[in-house]
């Protein structure tokens, strides 16, 4: 067991190094890119092919950098419904969906940083649009829960959130790749194939964990449970 665990140590070690490699990348690619983009708004006003290239370099940019070196956590006390609320507002759905919401009544606050989470769900939220974008008509679901405690090193309750749609679904042979870092089933559609890599990240720093289910054209289903109070919230609690 010992030798399992050494090895899991290096692992995490050698991809820690991995990471600040492509952070250290990303951040003069991040200069580089940005004064070009900066240039290509300046003399491309009415140029609008070039100028949306522009943004989704731009977008890529950001997300690479947000990847590679993921910004320390800022949480506050939030209220995942109200917060969701906020991000079905935010993502702009086509009169053919509808939107149904399964929310538990009287949630706990949970500790985590909302801009995170937010750009956690919003992410979800226009994946889901996106797969229902060619179907006559088609519903989100979102639903949460109050779960049980699932480790005993943190006796705190944890919140569940589901984020349901009838879309198109993702094939099987996609399911093993598709939090990997730049892959996408969007790409014509501008998408970068960052944004589940990072939203499992954010999941992650938090203490959490992201799961999915899904079938070609039987819709998709991504799983968040996040733990009310991080472990380092009740050790520092204890003190």
């Amino acid at each position: 067991a010992s030798a399992i665990s050494n090895i899991h140590a290096i692992e995490e070690i050698v991809q820690s190094r991995k990471m600040a490699e492509i952070g250290q990348m990303a951040a003069h690619l991040a200069h580089d890119f940005r004064s070009f983009i900066a240039l290509v708004k300046q003399h491309n006003q009415g140029n609008e092919l070039l100028l949306r290239h522009a943004q989704y370099m731009e977008r890529m940019v950001g997300d690479l950098l947000s990847y590679s070196r993921p910004p320390e956590l800022k949480r506050t006390a939030v209220q995942v419904n109200q917060l969701l609320d906020f991000c079905l507002e935010r993502v702009e759905i086509p009169p053919h969906i509808t939107v149904e919401k399964h929310y538990a009544p009287e949630l706990p606050r949970v500790h985590l940083d909302m801009h995170q989470m937010q750009r956690v769900f919003v992410n979800l939220l226009e994946n889901s649009v996106r797969a229902m974008r060619t179907r006559e008509h088609g519903r989100i679901k979102v639903t949460t829960r109050l779960l049980t405690p699932v480790q005993k090193s943190n006796p705190a309750p944890w919140v569940y959130i589901e984020i349901l749609d009838e879309g198109v679904g993702i094939p099987q042979e996609f399911h093993s790749r598709l939090f990997e870092p730049f892959f996408t089933t969007y790409k014509t559609e501008g998408g970068n194939g960052l944004g589940l890599a990072i939203a499992r990240q954010i999941v992650t720093q938090h203490g959490g964990y992201i799961d999915f289910s899904s079938g070609a054209g039987k819709g998709t289903a991504f799983y968040i449970r996040i733990p009310c109070q991080s472990a380092t919230d009740n050790q520092t609690n204890r003190e």
